[in-house]
């Protein structure tokens, strides 16, 4: 990461970065709320799409990175399972920063067919009239 630019050498050398990870961790440990990427790059004063170059740069960083992520999600489910915190925020924020999903899967047995490949033949998207119509009907059946 110490690559000569147009202005010079990066100030952002392997110590450097090695020392900003040890900083991210007390950061995150010491939080009185949760810790925040952005805030930490805030505060060191760079911006905090260089923290994806420092991961990628050192291991250490990389660790302390997910380390930080690890503890930012847990304070934000404690704080709102605890009425700590607005629970709408903190599952708006544990979506988009730790990736948490509504998902629902649904398994479908039926004409050893899959579900998408049954809504797809109901949908029209099947050239075998016959095998659809059969196949409509065994649905059909399974479902009364």
């Amino acid at each position: 990461m110490a690559k000569r630019g147009p202005k010079g050498p990066s100030k952002y050398t392997t110590k450097f970065i090695e020392r900003e990870a040890e900083a991210l961790l007390k950061y995150a440990e010491t939080c009185p709320l949760i810790p925040f990427e952005k805030e930490f790059a805030f505060r060191r004063g760079y911006p905090s799409q260089r923290m994806s170059e420092f991961a990628q740069a050192s291991e250490k960083f990389s660790v302390a990175l997910k380390k930080m992520k690890d503890i930012q999600e847990y304070k934000l489910v404690i704080g709102a399972l605890a009425g700590k915190l607005n629970s709408t925020m903190a599952i708006f924020t544990l979506k988009n920063v730790a990736g948490w999903r509504n998902e629902q899967y649904l398994e479908h047995k039926g004409a050893g067919l899959t579900l998408t490949q049954i809504v797809q033949m109901l949908n029209g998207n099947d050239n075998d009239k016959q095998a659809k119509s059969k196949t409509r009907e065994k649905f059909d059946g399974e479902l009364l």
